[in-house]
């Protein structure tokens, strides 16, 4: 996974409001991401290089800035994800007094970069699902089904297992949807997700939405 920056700014507003320092995020190039300090924005960060380099956590002292050029006091930490390192997190101050909040800040960091993960590997598999059905229903010369076998293996779906087809009007659903948060297209996606995610559910979602 590669951390972009819109995702590793995100990261630190939401890091800021749960510790009392600054926080950057760089990226696998030691390249400053994400930072409060808008000022080494797209800095290089030679601390952050060294974590990239050993995998280990590169503490700053005072006495030390000199030797980290693009960097200040403070703890940097990998930023890991599926054994991989992609990114490295740094507090800000003395590492005596910040350690343990960068530890936080690490552990705050990949459960937010963890989330994303999983939502756009959700959303990739919906939008997969949607290009089956659409083969599916291809009506524009012979049927594709070499396409269609390729797209049902990555989705793990058993091509000649029984199925039955059902066609749902959610579009009161949404209409509530939109009269309560308003008219937009994020509206719009994640009362999609919720719609799919709850059918997908063993049918549970349907019994309680239409009973």
């Amino acid at each position: 996974m590669i951390i972009s920056e819109p995702l590793a700014q995100r990261i630190v507003d939401a890091a800021t409001c749960a510790v009392p320092c600054n926080v950057n995020i760089m990226n696998r190039d030691g390249v400053i991401v994400g930072t409060a300090q808008p000022s080494r924005y797209r800095t290089v960060h030679k601390g952050a290089q060294d974590v990239l380099q050993s995998g280990a956590a590169v503490e700053i002292f005072p006495g030390e800035v000199p030797l980290f050029p693009g960097a200040r006091e403070g703890v940097n930490l990998p930023i890991v994800l599926d054994d991989q390192i992609i990114g490295v997190v740094g507090v800000t101050g003395h590492p005596d007094e910040v350690r343990d909040i960068a530890r936080l800040t690490k552990m705050i960091t990949e459960l937010i970069l963890e989330r994303e993960q999983l939502n756009q590997e959700a959303r990739s598999r919906r939008h997969l699902a949607e290009h089956l059905m659409e083969l599916l229903l291809w009506s524009g010369g012979p049927l594709p089904r070499g396409r269609i076998q390729r797209t049902a293996k990555v989705l793990e779906i058993d091509l000649e297992r029984p199925r039955m087809v059902a066609a749902i009007d959610v579009s009161a659903m949404i209409a509530g949807f939109r009269s309560l948060y308003g008219d937009t297209d994020l509206i719009l996606d994640r009362s999609t997700e919720a719609i799919l995610d709850g059918l997908s559910d063993g049918g549970a979602f349907g019994r309680r939405i239409w009973r």
